[in-house]
């Protein structure tokens, strides 16, 4: 919303903070899982699947929240939260891990 100066003035002298609108939520969530970046269009659940929690304990980190990606991601687990993902694309996860 845009305050005239005369409305921004007396919100001030009168100690009333400004509304403004919220920030929309980001559209995909970034995780830092070591030098590993993953992202989804979700938040990660606390109880994560059981194939991320291999990853984790694997690379013996979890993952921690990043607000955007500063290099490509390793995979999205968008499509993956509530099923595992098949041997081959794991494959390729570990793949691109060992040469990352």
């Amino acid at each position: 919303m845009n305050w005239t100066r005369n409305q921004q003035q007396a919100l001030n002298g009168l100690g009333i903070p400004r509304w403004s609108p919220r920030q929309a939520m980001p559209d995909r969530y970034y995780y830092r899982l070591g030098n590993t970046l993953i992202v989804g269009d979700c938040v990660l659940p606390v109880a994560m699947p059981q194939w991320l929690a291999d990853l984790c304990w694997a690379l013996a980190q979890r993952p921690v929240a990043v607000s955007s990606a500063s290099q490509e991601p390793l995979l999205d687990f968008s499509d993956w939260l509530d099923k595992a993902p098949p041997a081959d694309l794991k494959q390729q996860w570990w793949q691109r891990l060992q040469h990352g």
